[in-house]
């Protein structure tokens, strides 16, 4: 654990990322609502292989 630079307490850790990909899911599941069921969207594969949600009627977040 600690060559990876994580808690000693796994179980703690993985609570931590849950709860914060569940709060993600649940932001972008309400500005997709606040867009409309008429904004375009598509996904976009980066160079990198992460992809991108790009909906037409939404302004970028600025990251924390």
């Amino acid at each position: 654990m600690a060559g990876l630079s994580l808690p000693e307490d796994a179980e703690q850790h993985l609570r931590e990322l849950i709860d914060v990909l569940d709060a993600t899911w649940k932001q972008m599941a309400e500005r997709l609502q606040e867009a409309g069921a008429d904004a375009k969207s598509s996904i976009e594969v980066q160079p990198n292989g992460r992809a991108k949600l790009n909906v037409e009627k939404l302004h970028a977040l600025g990251e924390p």
